[in-house]
């Protein structure tokens, strides 16, 4: 195990493929694995006939096991990432690093030193790109079911306020709640001997409908996530807390192995990591609000759903009190601890799904 660990990118595949991506051109260059010789350079079209042009290139040239080291993976180069792979080729996401200003800066070089600097790179630190249709299609139901959660709030607001103003015959003293709300969508209105109170009215009722349309459409938001979820990491879900909303927003950060290198960068990512604050002989630790918010949200909530639930999370929170610990100390240990979990079994499935793919390839 340690001497597999130990091996790296030039010990496993005979040439490494450096790519440069463009919106509307992509650079290759062709390095030899074991001394980092540049065997060839060209640019392709970055559309989908282009790319399988130099893909078709490279196969004349390269001989044996061949790495594609595109730059932006996941931005640019998703499609050349995703055509590659279906190809045979193995792909990795060559990250962007600070340039150094002695070097010349241009896209073949950029090309070439995408693919260099792996070569001495361990192979289970390669950060592989998302898997192309599943992940995708997370991003884009979280990024959806953002946008309808603003929206219903946003109605519920405003529906709360005109109720106020629009002589409904209904007790407007209380918080509106789901039940009246959807009482306001199936009322049948009589006719008011004011117009102006009769449009009020018909307002009412087409916002109320808005805003229950926004809860379906959550619904199915939920069930299509859990879907999801589960054909990339199956056993999140059964993690206690974790839900098919905060696993999404937990599988959309952790994003695909190596990019996240350990549970204490998760930590950070998730702004639960605590920042040590002194001044004189008092050391405290404060709340690290950087991260990614979304992330931090997600621990947050599993976090409320324990302390509601789960006795031993009480206890904990109760032994942390008599010690003298503030419960906001004890829930924001609690998040870092959610956190370590979180992170070791995700890596753990993922890395458990790549293996699999690698030996199913063979």
């Amino acid at each position: 195990m340690g001497e597999l660990s130990s091996r790296v990118v030039s010990d496993r595949f005979t040439f490494v493929v450096g790519v440069d991506t463009h919106s509307e051109s992509h650079t290759y260059a062709i390095l030899r694995g074991r001394n980092g010789e540049v065997c060839a350079i060209s640019d392709f079209r970055a559309d989908r006939q282009g790319i399988q042009a130099a893909l078709a290139w490279i196969a004349t040239v390269v001989s044996g096991e061949t790495l594609l080291a595109i730059e932006g993976a996941n931005s640019y180069g998703s499609l050349l990432a995703q055509v590659a792979a279906e190809a045979g080729f193995e792909v990795c996401d060559a990250r962007v690093r600070m340039r150094d200003p002695t070097r010349p800066k241009n896209d073949q070089t950029d090309a070439v030193w995408a693919a260099y600097r792996l070569l001495g790179t361990r192979l289970e630190s390669l950060a592989r790109p998302r898997a192309w249709g599943a992940r995708q299609m997370l991003s884009l139901l979280v990024m959806s079911r953002r946008d309808m959660e603003i929206r219903s709030v946003a109605v519920r607001n405003r529906l709360g306020a005109i109720v106020r103003t629009v002589d409904l015959g209904l007790d407007t003293t209380r918080k509106i709640s789901r039940s009246t709300i959807r009482t306001l969508a199936d009322h049948d209105w009589a006719r008011a001997d004011d117009p102006l109170t009769m449009l009020g009215r018909r307002e009412v009722s087409r916002m109320a409908n808005e805003y229950l349309l926004l809860l379906e459409q959550l619904d199915s938001n939920k069930s299509d996530l859990e879907a999801v979820v589960r054909s990339l990491a199956p056993g999140l879900l059964e993690i206690y807390g974790v839900g098919p909303v905060t696993a999404a927003v937990i599988l959309g950060a952790y994003s695909h192995v190596g990019r996240v290198r350990s549970e204490s960068a998760f930590a950070s990512l998730a702004g639960v990591a605590p920042i040590e604050y002194a001044s004189g002989k008092t050391t405290r630790h404060r709340l690290n609000r950087g991260g990614d918010r979304q992330l931090n949200r997600a621990i947050h909530t599993i976090v409320v759903v324990r302390l509601s639930r789960e006795g031993r999370t009480r206890e904990y929170v109760r032994r942390r009190t008599t010690e003298g610990v503030s419960k906001a100390n004890a829930i924001r240990s609690l998040k870092r601890y959610v956190a370590r979990e979180i992170f070791r079994q995700v890596d753990r499935m993922m890395r458990a799904g790549e293996a699999g793919k690698t030996t199913g390839s063979h």
